[in-house]
């Protein structure tokens, strides 16, 4: 499914769960949009994190402005979870 070391890298980080609800990931998310650095600042590594297709949806059906502070509260909890 990921082929990228730096998406494998974050599937592995969240053990292959959806941050948002727990389900198997599918996607790997960037939650805030970051600009500078050559447009890659929201590839940051924790800027990234792992959902599944139905949360992945809902993500960009309601913008970066919403799902962006809970995706980053869900990414905070998952990795005190996973400590």
């Amino acid at each position: 499914m990921f082929t990228d070391d730096a998406d494998l890298k974050i599937f592995r980080k969240f053990h292959g769960r959806c941050v948002h609800c727990g389900r198997p990931a599918r996607e790997i998310h960037e939650f805030e949009e970051t600009r500078g650095a050559g447009g890659n600042g929201a590839l940051r590594e924790e800027n990234r994190v792992t959902l599944c297709n139905p949360c992945h949806d809902w993500a960009h059906c309601i913008g970066i402005r919403v799902s962006g502070p809970l995706l980053k509260r869900d990414r905070d909890f998952a990795l005190e979870a996973y400590a």
